[in-house]
């Protein structure tokens, strides 16, 4: 059977030929059916029929695991800044870290501002010192400068 399935193979092009190939490789122990193939980049759909791909009936949907991750992504650091989406409260890092500051001693803010360090895992996400950065600007006074720093190795400090 797989030296049949090679040499049908060859004949096989639809958009990117390896479409075609995982799907039938996936679907090797079975005669008739439809392979649902989803990777990182893009998903698609073959029919098969007694071995064959049908290329008349393939379907392809430009999503796929990269546009998961990077919605995911986005939403972890929603979540960071707006708790209350997954019922934990009203209060963001950045309403916490801005609280903080405001409680120590007026002498230092200017200080404290200006030194925001990031750590821990949960910092790693792409974007989150720009973002971090962004709302504690909105919430200190205007002329206040702020500094977010994420040091590299941030990941081990927590």
């Amino acid at each position: 059977m797989l030296g049949q399935l090679g040499m049908e193979l060859k004949d096989v092009y639809v958009g990117v030929k390896l479409r075609v190939e995982q799907s039938l490789i996936s679907f090797l122990i079975f005669q008739l059916g439809i392979v649902l193939n989803s990777g990182n980049g893009a998903t698609h759909m073959v029919s098969i029929y007694e071995g064959h791909a049908l290329s008349h009936a393939i379907s392809w949907l430009g999503i796929a695991g990269c546009d998961i991750t990077d919605y995911l992504t986005d939403m972890i650091i929603k979540v960071l800044f707006q708790p209350s989406f997954v019922g934990k409260g009203p209060t963001g890092i950045h309403e916490k870290a801005y609280n903080s500051i405001m409680k120590s001693d007026a002498d230092i803010r200017k200080d404290l501002f200006a030194n925001i360090v990031l750590s821990g895992g949960s910092t790693l996400f792409p974007g989150i010192a720009e973002r971090m950065n962004k709302e504690i600007t909105a919430l200190a006074p205007s002329s206040t400068k702020i500094e977010v720093v994420a040091p590299p190795e941030r990941m081990y400090n927590s």
